[in-house]
């Protein structure tokens, strides 16, 4: 509901102060009454002329109102002064345009299921990219099993090479111990080998300690690093499980929005259709009068 004052008398002899003000404030009022005027004629008029709703803010804030929306009510007030005559009939001029407006009821339908389309679809979209996130998050899931076993097997090969590195460690120890005594006699007829041949023996054992220790070095490096991109791994896994749980929540939320807008909806479908049911039965009543 809306009540709406226009101004009545807005002359320029009647300002006594502020007149720059005062005038620049009637010009717009008397605008205003001239457009709405305009709208007057031109829904009186009928046809399909343009009605001005949007030359002013007046009509424009009206527009529901004249145009057959709804039911609208226009008060006209004059004064019973000989002074006031000329706005008298003004006045009664402005109502009898307004009197000549013949219009149609028209009603308002509003489509209660609307938003419904757009939120089915939503939901669907949401599911597939859950579907989406889930197979990319299997898919990691199984990368870090697999990378997992590797893993394993990287740190069995490297205890696998420490064993092998301390059994040679220990042959090469058992080899330089002295023989026992009945050894001792039985090989003293040969010859002992030579300074060099000793020297070139250490350095071969010193090469072969070197190049087992790089390669147990690299290989403890190699896991290392395996288990570093395993955590990152199980870290963005662990993002994106948190991902899925929120998309999954917010799924929820949009199904539950349209099953209210649905509960919300049914009191109008039974409205609409007893509202109906009520115009066929009149049919059928002012038919059947007609008929006798």
């Amino acid at each position: 509901m809306s009540f709406v004052d226009l101004a009545g008398s807005e002359r320029v002899a009647a300002v006594t102060k502020d007149i720059k003000d005062q005038i620049r404030e009637g010009t717009k009022v008397h605008l205003s009454l001239l457009t709405l005027g305009n709208c007057f004629d031109a829904l009186s008029e009928g046809g399909a002329q343009r009605v001005p709703y949007r030359d002013s803010k007046l009509t424009h804030i009206l527009k529901d109102s004249l145009g057959g929306t709804c039911r609208t009510l226009l008060m006209a007030f004059v004064s019973p002064s000989k002074l006031s005559y000329t706005d008298t009939h003004n006045t009664l001029k402005y109502a009898e345009r307004a009197m000549k407006i013949e219009l149609q009821a028209q009603k308002k339908v509003h489509n209660v299921n609307a938003h419904t389309p757009m939120y089915s679809s939503l939901v669907e979209e949401y599911k597939r990219k859950v579907e989406g996130l889930q197979r990319k998050l299997d898919k990691a899931e199984n990368e870090k099993s697999k990378l997992e076993i590797q893993v394993v097997e990287l740190k069995e090969s490297l205890a696998t090479a420490k064993d092998a590195l301390l059994r040679d460690q220990h042959t090469d120890a058992g080899s330089i111990v002295p023989a026992s005594h009945n050894d001792t006699l039985l090989t003293t007829s040969f010859p002992s080998p030579s300074i060099e041949a000793n020297e070139r023996s250490d350095d071969s054992r010193t090469a072969y300690f070197l190049d087992t220790a790089r390669k147990i070095y690299a290989a403890r490096a190699k896991i290392i690093r395996q288990i570093w991109e395993n955590e990152n791994i199980i870290r963005a896994s662990v993002v994106k499980e948190n991902w899925k749980q929120e998309m999954a929540k917010n799924v929820n939320l949009l199904q539950g929005s349209t099953e209210d807008t649905l509960k919300v909806s049914e009191p109008y479908r039974h409205f609409l259709k007893s509202q109906a049911a009520k115009r066929l039965a009149a049919k059928e009543k002012l038919k059947a009068l007609h008929n006798e």
